[in-house]
């Protein structure tokens, strides 16, 4: 989804428009990240070896999985980067979120780590990233404002990865399995307690 940057200047002008974080301020050191879309609600984002997973069960093979937190010192902030923070493993760096923007790829999110020769992607970015209201988006070099998220399943039921679609990717299979948009959100989604009419 691409927006351009003069469309968010004019509804950042309407009053009430950004009015979510006002009434509702943000912790930007303690986040999470939901994916919503097709048959995904609101599963959470998860390391797995330095990439980036939805669900909650590791694909066979991951060395080190964990849950993940996000911090940030500025979320509207495109120079901004997302440090992540493992709930139950050890990183032996803050790990950084990235994607890979260039024209025609399609390639899964990822963390990246300064140490252990480790190094971005061809292409890959660390900043650009800001929260529109509660969806994570990126700003890219010419303003546009893009939210082109997506899942890829995996051979582990319920889990999929996350991927950045900078090609446009269009269908429902890539490498022989399915794909779909999926919009990532800092807000779980809502559990409704029905215990009190039973």
């Amino acid at each position: 989804m691409l927006f351009n940057s003069k469309f968010i200047a004019a509804l950042l002008a309407i009053p009430g428009a950004t009015s979510s974080n006002a009434a509702d301020p943000i912790d930007p050191s303690n986040l999470s990240l939901y994916a919503y879309g097709r048959n995904i609600s609101g599963l959470t984002v998860f390391y797995g070896d330095g990439l980036a997973y939805i669900g909650s069960t590791p694909l066979n093979g991951v060395s080190v999985a964990s849950n993940i937190t996000f911090s940030t010192t500025d979320p509207a902030s495109e120079t901004a980067t997302w440090n992540v923070t493992s709930t139950n493993a050890a990183f032996s760096t803050t790990p950084l979120l990235y994607i890979v923007p260039t024209d025609s790829a399609f390639t899964q999110v990822g963390f990246y780590g300064s140490s252990n020769n480790s190094s971005l992607p061809t292409g890959g970015v660390t900043t650009g990233f800001v929260l529109f209201g509660n969806y994570l988006s990126y700003i890219a070099s010419d303003g546009t404002m893009q939210q082109q998220f997506w899942a890829q399943a995996t051979d582990t039921i319920g889990t999929w990865k996350l991927m950045w679609n900078a090609g446009g990717e269009g269908g429902v299979i890539a490498d022989g399995y399915t794909i779909t948009p999926v919009s990532i959100k800092i807000r779980a989604p809502l559990v409704i307690d029905d215990s009190a009419t039973k």
